[in-house]
């Protein structure tokens, strides 16, 4: 039979609810996340330019993939700020912000490509 201290068991279970904590955190943040994806009017996007991100916080440890572009379209109900505060690693972008900006060189011309929203009349 093991014999031990009081203050030895506390010590023990303090080093064990440290990384259970952080786990128990990292799947609810995880969670959220996915929630967040599966919303209408939400969508990852891909960069060409870009092939991998890191999911922040140590998320890829539970296997998590980072995203590197969030566009919300117009019939997203949830907060902008929301999707920024879940995917810090992400550039989030609005209907009203440019899907694609470009400078032309040697010049002040700025082209951007930004989505709008049409309405069909019946």
């Amino acid at each position: 039979m093991l014999h031990f201290r009081l203050r030895t068991m506390l010590i023990g279970i303090a080093v064990l609810a440290v990384p259970l904590a952080w786990v128990g955190f990292s799947l609810r943040w995880i969670r959220e996340r996915r929630t967040a994806l599966e919303c209408d009017g939400v969508s990852a996007a891909t960069d060409q330019h870009v092939r991998h991100v890191e999911a922040p916080g140590y998320l890829w440890l539970l296997g998590e993939e980072g995203i590197v572009r969030l566009h919300y379209g117009p019939g997203f109900g949830g907060s902008p700020g929301k999707l920024s505060e879940l995917f810090p690693e992400s550039k989030v972008s609005g209907p009203n912000d440019p899907l694609l900006s470009i400078r032309l060189p040697g010049s002040n011309t700025k082209i951007e490509i930004v989505e709008t929203e049409e309405r069909l009349s019946p």
